[in-house]
């Protein structure tokens, strides 16, 4: 897993990256991602949350705690915007290039 990192333009004052992830954690979560399905997509935004980390006072954090309704920073969880952002940053940064390699 690369360690590129990334920012949102709605927390232009955090950096995030992608945590370790196994391929085959990856590969799983290639057959979560079907836009008409609510439980596939919950899976998959879940997913990327949990293996997205946030660096706080120079510790990186995971922006979701696992299996568990933490989120940091503490006001993220409801910042709808941001959420989405970090969502989407972490398909182009770390998903698309991981898939893009691997069939290359």
């Amino acid at each position: 897993m690369t360690e590129k990192t990334f920012k949102i333009n709605s927390r232009k004052d955090l950096e995030f990256k992608g945590d370790k992830i196994t391929a085959i954690d990856l590969l799983s979560l290639k057959n979560c991602i079907n836009m008409k399905s609510f439980a596939q997509n919950q899976t998959m935004f879940k997913f990327i949350l949990e293996h997205t980390l946030v660096k706080i006072k120079n510790n990186w954090v995971r922006v979701k705690e696992i299996d568990r309704d933490v989120y940091m920073p503490l006001d993220l969880e409801n910042d709808l915007g941001a959420l989405e952002e970090i969502t989407f940053a972490f398909i182009d940064n770390i998903l698309l290039p991981f898939f893009k390699n691997s069939n290359e």
